[in-house]
C-alpha cells in the first residue's frame, strides 16, 4: 500500500490536496486543490475571496471548518465527493508531471493519512484505521482511467 500524508513527502505528497500547485477549477485559479475545494463552500463571494487568499492550504482547512452554518452553501455536504473527484481529476489533467507519478504508482492501494483528527479528514482519508479514504479511492479511479488512455 502507498500511504501519503504531508504535501512535502517525496514522491507521493503530490497526491495531498494540500500540495501547493496552482490549478483552475470552475473558472477560478487557485493555489492548491484544497483552495479549489474550499472555494465552493461559502455562500458569499466576499467569504470565498477571503478564503482563496489564505496563505496555505492547511490554514484554509482550519478557516473552512470554522465557518458558521449560515455562511455555508445549502447542500454543501451532499456534493463533497463529486467536487473532490472533479478537482482531483482537474489537478492531474492540468499537470502532466503529477499525472505521471500517479500513473506510475504501481497497483498498490492509495491511502490518505491526514495529520489532524476531524470528521472531514475521516471521510477523505484514514485516521487510526478509521475512515472512508475517499481521496485515495478517487486517486485510484483516476489512475486506472489514465492508464487506459
Amino acid at each position: 500500500m502507498i500511504e501519503f500524508s504531508k504535501s512535502n513527502e517525496v514522491p507521493y505528497g503530490i497526491f495531498s490536496p494540500l500540495f501547493m500547485r496552482s490549478m483552475t477549477f470552475e473558472g477560478v485559479t487557485t493555489p492548491s486543490a484544497e483552495h479549489a475545494f474550499q472555494y465552493g463552500k461559502p455562500k458569499r463571494e466576499a467569504v470565498r475571496d477571503w478564503m482563496l487568499a489564505a496563505p496555505s492550504p492547511s490554514l484554509l482547512a482550519v478557516l473552512s471548518a470554522a465557518l458558521p452554518t449560515w455562511e455555508i452553501n445549502k447542500g454543501w455536504s451532499r456534493g463533497v465527493y463529486d467536487r473532490m473527484e472533479a478537482i482531483t481529476r482537474s489537478k492531474f489533467d492540468q499537470h502532466e508531471d503529477l499525472a505521471r507519478v500517479l500513473e506510475n504508482s504501481s497497483d498498490e492501494p492509495l491511502i490518505y493519512r491526514p495529520q489532524h483528527v476531524s470528521t472531514p479528514n475521516r471521510y477523505s482519508g484514514l485516521i487510526d484505521g478509521d475512515g472512508e479514504n475517499a481521496l485515495g479511492q478517487i486517486l485510484m479511479k483516476i489512475r486506472e482511467e489514465r492508464r487506459r488512455r
